[in-house]
């Protein structure tokens, strides 16, 4: 939770950055591209953050054999406004589902560990399953299914985007570069 709040904080601040920037007559093509700079760098930190956290786990981690002892499905449902071809909104309510694994596991000092594996849309396990856990010899609690969804997922979706965003910076220097250099050919 508090990464959450942390990273709305940053987007406000990023916002609020944005709006000073051109109430004060900034280039609005540069101050884009120090907000996706900015984002970029960010969701590449946490990225990396993430990640050295799974390899430690994964590298120094306890193994064992849990149980998927239930699926917890929770509901939320979302007012949203659709424009149809008319140019007409429609308000209608959106359900969105998501399951998550609830694992137990023993480790061999007999300690029982349950823990929450992570949610999705969908799930490819069901209650009973077996799965291959990775756990804190310190902090059981601390403890992940074996898979790319639980342990590599949520790294490789920050670098997903720290690409994405530094991508957008690189393509509006190179069409800027490009003008620039049309614009001075054009004058000569």
């Amino acid at each position: 939770m508090p990464v959450v709040v942390a990273g709305f904080g940053g987007f406000c601040l990023i916002f609020g950055a944005v709006a000073w920037a051109l109430s004060h007559n900034a280039d609005l093509a540069l101050v884009g591209e120090r907000a996706f700079t900015v984002v970029s760098l960010s969701a590449l930190f946490v990225g990396v953050f993430i990640l050295w956290s799974a390899v430690d786990l994964y590298a120094g981690g306890g193994r064992a054999r849990g149980t998927v002892t239930e699926i917890r499905e929770s509901r939320s449902r979302v007012a949203e406004e659709v424009r149809g071809p008319g140019g007409g909104a429609v308000r209608r309510d959106a359900e969105t589902f998501t399951f998550v694994p609830i694992v137990r596991f023993t480790t061999p000092e007999g300690r029982e560990v349950e823990f929450h594996g992570r949610g999705g849309s969908g799930t490819a396990l069901a209650a009973g399953d077996v799965v291959n856990v990775v756990y804190d010899r310190s902090q059981p609690g601390r403890a992940r299914i074996i898979s790319f969804t639980d342990l590599w997922l949520p790294a490789a979706t920050f670098f997903v985007v720290a690409l994405f965003f530094g991508l957008a910076v690189r393509l509006s220097r190179w069409n800027r570069r490009r003008a620039t250099g049309r614009s001075s050919r054009s004058i000569s």
